[in-house]
């Protein structure tokens, strides 16, 4: 099984148009099993900046996972974790889902389909 651990960086930075940028995190974890022995493990952070006139703002978080069987007892299991700042009302939230929701499946798509292992 496939642990993935997030670590939150929420740094932020003041601009002239008076919003403040936000640090997000996009975290993929792949792992490789073979008769329940994991045997291949790759862990990937890529920070996204996003600007946000909140001085504290929201985060919306989206995790989703997927376990493929390979056959001849082994599988592939890939976790991927979005967590994106927003502002702090209701609409911002919500848009921020879809979007973070949408981002979500398109890279679990690409990985299970191997275009996402470069």
């Amino acid at each position: 099984m496939s642990q993935t651990t997030t670590r939150r960086s929420r740094r932020r930075t003041r601009s002239h148009t008076g919003k403040e940028t936000a640090q997000g995190e996009i975290t993929t974890s792949t792992s490789k099993s073979s008769s329940g022995q994991k045997t291949e493990e790759d862990n990937n952070t890529e920070h996204v900046a996003k600007r946000v006139a909140a001085r504290n703002p929201a985060y919306v978080r989206v995790a989703g996972g997927r376990t493929i069987n390979l056959g001849d007892f082994e599988s592939l299991r890939i976790d991927i974790a979005i967590e994106m700042p927003c502002e702090p009302n209701r609409d911002d939230i919500l848009e921020t889902y879809a979007e973070v929701t949408g981002i979500l499946d398109g890279l679990m798509n690409d990985r299970v389909s191997g275009k996402g292992d470069e």
